[in-house]
């Protein structure tokens, strides 16, 4: 029988998708030993649309050492971002992907979700670590480790489960059950529904209005029914099982954020692992040290997932005019606010974005903006961006301000009379 100092740290990764890969992958470089448990039957299935690989998240590639690959297979995007009235006409063009560019040193990447899912698959170090065609049915816990039992009759055990099988997460159920025969009323059922219920409810969602969805299903190459659900949960681990990716934070797809926001997740739960581990000579952590690890892992993801999930939620609403409101800020606002706007609001979900932080970064393109984890590095303060070119915080939040007013006011006010009354006092 090994010892403790010889066992080495095993994770259960449950879910096969990009985050669960990513997951291998990182774990392997931070010397923990992983499990991928998928229930499909391949790496890659025909499922899923594409992924963008914003810089931040192929600066996490880089330190994998899949950048190169990610890239040979990737399309860079190109033109602009177009606001349009429902008839096609446009209302606003930005340049938005060469202000990205140019402002963190990479080229956002347009993937088929396939392809991605093929290169993580490739390019594992060792893909026994993978096993397909198996379906969780049960998690249990003790004082040594945790086990996951498979409807094959198998079984997988590990120091910690960690849960990246997405929105409707057996993980998820099973870590609730347990907390609650444990310690009865730590998870809120009501909590639950509520949370599934927010998630249903934004499920119709309009997604575009540059094209009619018709004209897209022609030039298909294949498609599939997908839920667009957004939602982000209270609790995030449980003894030791914890969840990354779209089991604990999912957000609207406009700003392709999902995918990028997995891949930080397992970030930061990898670089709190190997610090543990390499400090404790990779002897496996208490229940307690776990614990708190994991909850370390929630305090610095939550807050910056819900940055990015009321992000997301306010493009989209935007972009579908989900209110009269919404509807003035996207034609009379948006179109008279700079063209880097958007690109300077993106900036800082970029460059503060989560490293591995064992691992060299190796060559990479500076861009017009310093990276946060390199300010951090070498003590120097970050660009500061202004909300509006030439002025500063408060006067660009009152002039923002009062064009909202004015614009809402505006269209109440519509009659051609006052309007021209408006023009003639001007």
């Amino acid at each position: 029988m090994k010892t403790l100092r010889e066992k080495k740290f095993r994770a259960v990764v449950v879910g096969g998708g990009v985050t669960g890969l990513v997951a291998a992958h990182a774990f392997t470089k931070a010397g923990i030993d992983p499990v991928v448990l998928e229930r499909g039957g391949e790496a890659a299935p025909p499922t899923g649309a594409s992924i963008t690989i914003y810089p931040h998240g192929a600066r996490i590639l880089q330190r994998l050492g899949l950048l190169e690959r990610t890239q040979n297979i990737a399309d860079p995007f190109e033109g602009g971002v177009t606001n349009r009235w429902p008839d096609g006409t446009p209302i606003q063009w930005s340049d938005l992907w060469r202000f990205v560019r140019e402002n963190h040193g990479a080229e956002l990447m347009l993937l088929e979700r396939r392809g991605y899912l093929e290169v993580l698959w490739e390019n594992l170090p060792d893909k026994s670590k993978v096993l397909f065609n198996k379906k969780v049915t049960d998690i249990v816990e003790d004082n040594d480790g945790i086990e996951v039992f498979l409807s094959d009759g198998t079984s997988e055990r590990g120091d910690i489960v960690v849960g990246a099988d997405g929105v409707h997460s057996t993980v998820r159920e099973k870590m609730w059950e347990h907390a609650n025969r444990l310690e009865p009323g730590i998870i809120d059922v009501k909590k639950k529904k509520d949370a599934e219920e927010m998630a249903a409810s934004v499920a119709d969602m309009p997604i575009s209005e540059t094209m009619v969805f018709g004209e897209l299903w022609k030039k298909r190459w294949r498609g599939s029914v997908v839920d667009i659900e957004e939602g982000i949960f209270s609790r995030w681990h449980y003894g030791r099982t914890l969840l990354v990716g779209d089991t604990a934070h999912k957000i609207t797809p406009i700003l392709a954020l999902g995918g990028n926001s997995g891949m930080e997740s397992v970030v930061v739960l990898t670089n709190l692992l190997h610090a543990n581990l390499s400090a404790a000579d990779f002897i496996s952590p208490s229940r307690h040290t776990l614990n708190c690890l994991f909850q370390r892992y929630q305090d610095q993801r939550l807050p910056r997932m819900k940055h990015i999930m009321e992000f997301s939620r306010l493009i989209t609403r935007t972009q579908a005019w989900d209110n009269w409101i919404l509807k003035m800020v996207s034609i009379w606002v948006l179109p008279y606010l700079p063209q880097r706007k958007l690109a300077n609001d993106l900036e800082e979900i970029i460059r503060k974005a989560p490293m591995l932080d064992f691992v060299p970064l190796g060559e990479w393109k500076q861009g017009r903006l310093e990276w946060e984890d390199m300010k951090l590095n070498d003590g120097r303060e970050g660009e500061k961006k202004d909300l509006v070119p030439g002025l500063k915080g408060l006067q660009a939040k009152v002039l923002m301000a009062t064009a909202l007013v004015l614009s809402s006011l505006l269209w109440v006010l519509s009659a051609k009379g006052f309007v021209k009354w408006l023009v003639i006092q001007a």
